[in-house]
């Protein structure tokens, strides 16, 4: 283990000051979200038998 430590500093030391080391760090966009319609996820609960999705969505409207 202790191999494994001193093994994994050295490539923390070989790192700082890289090119990699230097860029900006780059950010990541928000992953996006399906928003599916309300007939879309109607039709897929009544095909599938899911009787608590479908009264759920009943109830709202």
């Amino acid at each position: 283990m202790a191999d494994a430590k001193q093994k994994r500093n050295e490539q923390l030391k070989r790192w700082l000051g890289s090119e990699t080391d230097r860029e900006p760090p780059v950010l990541k966009k928000k992953k996006t979200k399906v928003k599916f319609d309300d007939s879309a996820v109607f039709l897929a609960a009544c095909s599938s038998g899911d009787t608590e999705e479908v009264l759920r969505m009943l109830e709202r409207g």
